[in-house]
C-alpha cells in the first residue's frame, strides 16, 4: 500500500509541474497517452454517442482531451479543486470547451448509472472502492477501463488488480465494503500498454440464461447471420487490417462454397476471413447484439 501512494504523489508532482508549461504537457501527453487511448478505445469498442467520464484527470487532463479530440462528450473528475480549476483553464485554451464537464466529486460516492464508459486514471485511490461503486452503478453493458502496473512496475506499486478483485468469491460482497456485489456479471480482457502498466477492460453484462452467450467457439462454427465477440485471435499479420481482433463484434454474413473463406461485418464493412484462420479465431455468441 505505501508503495501506491508514493508512485500515486510522483506521478502528481510530475502533472502538476507540467500544467503550467504546456508545451512540456503536450510532448509528455503524446508519449504517454496517444497510443495508449487509442488501444484503450479499441480495446472497449465504445460507440460514438456514448458517455463517458474520466475519473483522476489532474491540471491536465490528458484522457479527458484524447477522449473529447476522438469526439466523445467526456465528464471529467477530480476531488482536488486547484486541479480542477486549472484543468478547466486548459480547456478552454485548447479549444474544448464545452466538450468536456469537470465536476469535483469523490470517485467512491459517484452515481454512475448515466455513463456507457469509466475510464478510471492510474493515479485514482482508492482503487477498491473505486472500482467497486462503478460496478454496483453502472449498468448492464457498462465499461471500466482501469490501469494498472504489471510486469516490473508490480515490484514497486501493488495497487489493486482489477481482474483479482472482481474475481473474489467473498461470501459477503455488497459494494460497500470495497467488493464488487454477487450478483454482478462481467468479463475481461486487457492490452499491454507502455512503461509497466496495462489497461484492463471490466465489461459489465446482463444474467442471461441463453447458455450461448458464454459458450466459447471458432468463428468457422458461428451459425450464419449471427453476432459475436472475438475472445482471441492467432498471431497473424492478416487479421489486424480487417479489424479483426480481441474484443471486436462481429456478425458472420455468410461462407463462401469450397472451402472459401467466410464474410463478416465488422462495424459496417464486411471483409473476408480465410477459412484456416477462422478454424483458429475464438469468439462468444453476443447475445445483446442481436
Amino acid at each position: 500500500m505505501a508503495a501506491e501512494y508514493v508512485m500515486s504523489s510522483f506521478v502528481k508532482k510530475i502533472e502538476d509541474m507540467i500544467s503550467s508549461k504546456p508545451a512540456l504537457g503536450e510532448k509528455y501527453g503524446e508519449f504517454f497517452y496517444g497510443k495508449m487511448i487509442d488501444k484503450e478505445i479499441e480495446l472497449a469498442d465504445i460507440s460514438p454517442g456514448d458517455k463517458v467520464a474520466h475519473l483522476g484527470c489532474g491540471p491536465f487532463p490528458f484522457t479527458a482531451f484524447e477522449l473529447a479530440e476522438r469526439g466523445w462528450e467526456v465528464t471529467a473528475v477530480d476531488f482536488d479543486e486547484e486541479a480542477l480549476n486549472k484543468a478547466r483553464d486548459l480547456s478552454q485554451d485548447y479549444g474544448f470547451d464545452g466538450r468536456i464537464n469537470f465536476i469535483q466529486g469523490l470517485c467512491q460516492k459517484i452515481d454512475y448509472s448515466c455513463f456507457d464508459a469509466v475510464w478510471v486514471s492510474y493515479n485514482v485511490r482508492p482503487g477498491r472502492e473505486c472500482l467497486a461503486r462503478i460496478a454496483e452503478t453502472i449498468g448492464e453493458s457498462g465499461k471500466i477501463i482501469y490501469r494498472q502496473p504489471r510486469g516490473w512496475l508490480k515490484y514497486f506499486d501493488d495497487r489493486i488488480d482489477a481482474e483479482k478483485l472482481f474475481s473474489e468469491s467473498d461470501s459477503d460482497r455488497t459494494g460497500r465494503n470495497g467488493h464488487p456485489g454477487d450478483d454482478i456479471q462481467w468479463r475481461s480482457l486487457s492490452v499491454k500498454q507502455k512503461v509497466g502498466k496495462k489497461s484492463v477492460l471490466i465489461e459489465m453484462s446482463a444474467d442471461n440464461s441463453d447458455d450461448r452467450e458464454e459458450e466459447v467457439l471458432r468463428l468457422e462454427e458461428l451459425p450464419e447471420d449471427c453476432s459475436c465477440r472475438v475472445c482471441s485471435v492467432p498471431d497473424n499479420n492478416l487479421l489486424a487490417p480487417l479489424g479483426v481482433r480481441a474484443g471486436k463484434k462481429l456478425r458472420l454474413k455468410t461462407r463462401e462454397k469450397f472451402s472459401g473463406p467466410l464474410v463478416v461485418e465488422s462495424e459496417d464493412r464486411k471483409v473476408a476471413v480465410p477459412k484456416k484462420l477462422a478454424q483458429n479465431i475464438e469468439v462468444t455468441y453476443d447475445a445483446r447484439a442481436e
